[in-house]
C-alpha cells in the first residue's frame, strides 16, 4: 500500500516559538513600565525633598523689602512694611502674596499694589496711591475731606496736595471715614465729570472752582467764568464733550455764559447780562 502524503500546517509548527516571543515582548513592556514608574516616583520624591530643603533653608528667609518710588508718595516705606506684616524667619517661597496685598490695600490712600518675589530673599512692593480731585468743605471746625475720582475719602495727609482743587458744598453733614465712599451717589458721578472735563479739554480751560449739591437730583459745577453748569445725576462722556464743544463755540464768538444747562437734549445757554 503506497504511503499517504501528510500535509503539515507550517503556522501550527511555528506556534510554540511565536508564543515565546509574545511572552517576552509583554514582559519587556511590563519591565519598561515599572522603570518609568520608578523614575517618576524618584523625580517626585526628589522635587519634594529639594522643595522642603528650600522652604527650610535660612538663605531664603525674607530679609529685604524693596519699594520703588513712582508718582506722588505720601505713604512712607515704614508704613508699607508694617502693613505687609512680614514676620521674622518667613520663607520667601512659603509665603503667599495675596494676604500681604490685601493688608496693604486696606490703607485708604492705596489704589493698587503689586508684589514680586526676588530670589533669594527680597520682596519688591510697588503701589499706586489714590490722588485727590476735590475737597469736601465741612461746616464748623471739622476738617475738610479730600476725595478721589471715585468719591472715596482719603487720609488727611492728602490735603497738602488738595488745597487748589475744586470744593464740594451742599452735601450736609458727612461722616469722615477714610477709605469709604461718600454716601451721596451724586458725588462719584460729579467726580467723574470733573475728572473727564479736565482730561478732554484742548483749546479751552475750564477752571473748576466749586461743585454744588444744594439742589436735589442735580450737580452744579461753577468755574472761574461760568456761574452754573447744570448736570443730572448720571454720568455720560457725551455730556462732557457737548459741554466742551459749547464752551469752545462761545469763546469763538467772544461770548460769556452765565449758565449752561446740559440736562436736556438741547443745550440751554444763558448769556451773561451786560
Amino acid at each position: 500500500m503506497p504511503p499517504r502524503n501528510v500535509n503539515i500546517n507550517k503556522k501550527v509548527a511555528r506556534r510554540p516559538g511565536m508564543l515565546r516571543r509574545r511572552i517576552a515582548t509583554v514582559l519587556a513592556n511590563i519591565l519598561l513600565m515599572m522603570v518609568v514608574v520608578l523614575l517618576c516616583a524618584g523625580a517626585v520624591w526628589g522635587a519634594h525633598y529639594f522643595l522642603q530643603r528650600a522652604l527650610q533653608h535660612p538663605r531664603f528667609v525674607i530679609r529685604r523689602i524693596y519699594i520703588p518710588h513712582t508718582g506722588v508718595r505720601t505713604i512712607t516705606d515704614e508704613e508699607i512694611k508694617v502693613l505687609a506684616g512680614i514676620r521674622p524667619n518667613m520663607n520667601i517661597y512659603a509665603t503667599s502674596l495675596d494676604p500681604i496685598e490685601r493688608r496693604i490695600l486696606r490703607h485708604p490712600d492705596v489704589a493698587s499694589v503689586r508684589i514680586v518675589k526676588r530670589h533669594p530673599d527680597t520682596l519688591e512692593i510697588s503701589l499706586t496711591e489714590r490722588e485727590p480731585v476735590a475737597v469736601i468743605l465741612t461746616p464748623g471746625r471739622a476738617p475738610d475731606i479730600p476725595i478721589d475720582r471715585e468719591g472715596r475719602m482719603l487720609s488727611e495727609r492728602k490735603m497738602e496736595h488738595a488745597l487748589h482743587l475744586p470744593k464740594l458744598t451742599g452735601l450736609g453733614p458727612v461722616r469722615y471715614e477714610p477709605g469709604a465712599v461718600v454716601n451721596d451717589p451724586r458725588v462719584p458721578v460729579a467726580m467723574r465729570f470733573v475728572d473727564a472735563i479736565q482730561r478732554v479739554q484742548q483749546h479751552v480751560f475750564l477752571d473748576i472752582k466749586r461743585v454744588r449739591f444744594d439742589r436735589p437730583g442735580m450737580i452744579i459745577i461753577q468755574t472761574a467764568t461760568i456761574d452754573e453748569i447744570r448736570l443730572g445725576d448720571t454720568y455720560s462722556l457725551d455730556l462732557v464733550l457737548r459741554l466742551v464743544a459749547t464752551v469752545e463755540r462761545l469763546r469763538a464768538q467772544r461770548l460769556n455764559a452765565k449758565s449752561i444747562d446740559l440736562r436736556f437734549k438741547d443745550v440751554v445757554v444763558t448769556p451773561m447780562a451786560l
